[in-house]
């Protein structure tokens, strides 16, 4: 089954009414992009003031008028295939069409090259921040229920289904498409982990033992498994929150279909041993993930044969993408802090590795 589309579009250049004006500052790469900025003047009225955010493997502005804020993302990453772009404005279409998650609605998409020489899209801002920049004020007891809370929205995002074969989602001419077709699960999953290990053996000096039996792994994985739209950058500074509460569910950038333990295991993993030890928080982790897995039981019934298996490959896997996005988002730390950083994952690629070939 593949998700089409019906002709025509919902986002228009009048859906976002009624917002006033402010000032203008439009520079990218040191030239003005009129069409571009004729474009978003036409949806969001003539003078918004532009902010570029930190910056990351595309282009995204917040645009601030007197009344409503606006986030636009534009395709500046070559890698980023068009199609892929394309899918992110539709998953969160989807995700407001189907959930009662809290996601940002698309108010404009300009997805031809042709246009525009880079396609892009806006959406609205939701209220909140990152847990990251509220950890000084958050508890153990909040930090608990924002958990419970994520379970549950990735417990209602797996019920989404958006295709039947698994791999990263390309969107054109009204339906997602898979970049590996026919493929099973566990060759997705193993195709995946032999890239990032191919980028880490080029980009990585002195690089972290990454042998490992391919054959095994496609062994111990399902080949197929029902096919869920998985978040798979589970990370807290994808998730808004006010007090306790999840107030934002965002960053599609990757829309992939996958095993639902997978993108479990990933957000156990990423959450809470990963970013939250990343902050030096003094946290009992046993308890947040015990949180974590509720609030995902609530709604979905776990069915597996070979869990801790699974678990050591999986987990596996995350530090392998860990060490491969590494190679991007790390290259603009301190040289001191980069390092720390390498060491870190390095030391935790080898752990899991050794953890898993006692399993496989």
């Amino acid at each position: 089954m593949k998700r089409r589309e019906s002709s025509g579009s919902r986002h228009t250049t009048t859906e976002s009414s009624a917002i006033s004006t402010c000032t203008v500052f439009w520079i990218m790469n040191g030239e003005v992009n009129q069409k571009l900025k004729e474009t978003v003047e036409n949806v969001l009225g003539k003078n918004c003031k532009w902010i570029e955010l930190e910056k990351g493997l595309n282009t995204i502005y917040k645009l601030s008028t007197e009344k409503n804020d606006f986030m636009l993302k534009i395709r500046t990453n070559p890698k980023n295939k068009l199609e892929w772009f394309k899918a992110e404005p539709r998953i969160y279409d989807i995700i407001n069409e189907e959930t009662n998650i809290p996601s940002p609605n698309i108010v404009h998409t300009e997805l031809s090259q042709e246009k525009h020489g880079e396609p892009f899209y806006i959406m609205e801002c939701l209220p909140g921040e990152t847990p990251e920049n509220l950890v000084e004020h958050l508890t153990e007891q909040d930090l608990m229920s924002i958990l419970r809370q994520y379970g549950r929205i990735l417990s209602k995002i797996h019920n989404v289904q958006v295709s039947d074969e698994f791999g990263i989602q390309g969107f054109s001419e009204g339906s997602f498409s898979s970049s590996e077709p026919n493929q099973t699960w566990s060759r997705s999953l193993e195709g995946a982990m032999s890239s990032w290990k191919d980028i880490i053996q080029d980009e990585w000096d002195n690089h972290p033992d990454l042998d490992y039996d391919p054959d095994s792994i496609k062994e111990a994985v399902p080949d197929h498994p029902e096919p869920v739209l998985v978040h798979d950058d589970n990370r807290l500074d994808n998730i808004l929150v006010r007090g306790d509460e999840i107030s934002g569910f965002i960053d599609w950038s990757t829309s992939w279909t996958g095993h639902r333990y997978y993108d479990l295991v990933r957000a156990k993993y990423l959450l809470i041993e990963w970013d939250l030890e990343g902050i030096n928080l003094d946290v009992d982790e046993e308890r947040l993930e015990t949180a974590l897995v509720k609030g995902y039981m609530e709604n979905q019934a776990l069915k597996l044969k070979n869990q801790r298996t699974l678990d050591s490959i999986y987990r596996f896997a995350s530090t392998l993408w860990l060490a491969a996005g590494f190679v991007n988002w790390g290259q603009n730390l301190d040289p001191d802090v980069r390092q720390h950083i390498r060491q870190n994952i390095a030391d935790r690629v080898n752990d899991e590795r050794n953890k898993m070939q006692r399993l496989i």
